[in-house]
């Protein structure tokens, strides 16, 4: 089981870092800081720290440095898009009960 969520965090950073150029759009989910939730916070340490959705910028924190990525995003029925410009990349993704769920990997928020 936890081969299982580490490959779909892996997977989940992989796409990500696939579609790290910016682009124009507006957001779609509530402003915040978001950390994994306790079951996945072992295995996030290694990949994902936190999110941060500030307006429409996605940003994802790396442990160790504590520097992130920062993307414009838009979020239309249950797909984070980001796009270069020429070519969009969409992620699955849930918000739902105060929980981001991006590509099966829930967030919650904190303060």
């Amino acid at each position: 089981m936890k081969n299982l969520k580490l490959f779909n965090l892996a997977i989940a950073a992989i796409l990500f870092f696939t579609v790290t150029l910016t682009s124009c759009g507006g957001g779609g989910l509530p402003n915040g800081r978001y950390a994994p939730t306790e079951e996945y916070k072992d295995i996030a340490k290694g990949v994902i720290q936190a999110i941060i959705i500030d307006g429409d910028n996605f940003t994802t924190v790396f442990p160790f440095t504590g520097q992130g990525i920062t993307v414009k995003y838009k979020y239309e029925n249950g797909t984070l898009s980001f796009s270069d410009g020429v070519a969009t990349a969409g992620i699955a993704c849930e918000f739902k009960n105060d929980t981001l769920w991006w590509s099966g990997i829930p967030f919650t928020k904190t303060n």
